[in-house]
């Protein structure tokens, strides 16, 4: 289930392929990096259609493809669910490759989360 909203602008979270290339595996897309707007004529339905994103970078992290995060503005049609959101646009207004602040986060969530013995 979900909401349907129209002309809504969300701020979002969305990790992308190191490869910096969008999930359409098609060679007409420009690269994730700042100020790229990405447009689709789908109407977005969250896991099927649209190009998606989460308010949440935690939430955004159990959808990652890559270590590539962005924040990123997402509008037009929108469908939103708990952990995620889709729309007809994205815009990536900065980009970072976060690998090495995903290597650590898994570092120290595994120290700090064992238990004494």
């Amino acid at each position: 289930m979900g909401k349907q909203v129209s002309e809504h602008r969300v701020l979002a979270w969305h990790f992308g392929r190191a490869d910096r290339h969008t999930d359409w595996n098609s060679g007409d897309h420009p690269l994730i990096r700042k100020g790229v707007i990405l447009h689709t004529d789908a109407e977005p339905y969250c896991c099927r259609a649209g190009l998606h994103g989460s308010r949440l970078p935690l939430d955004a992290l159990a959808y990652a493809r890559g270590p590539i995060v962005s924040r990123v503005r997402i509008w037009g049609a929108v469908h939103e669910q708990a952990d995620k959101i889709c729309g007809q646009y994205r815009e990536h207004l900065a980009t970072a490759n976060a690998m090495g602040t995903l290597h650590q986060f898994v570092i120290d969530t595994l120290v700090f989360r064992q238990p004494i013995l």
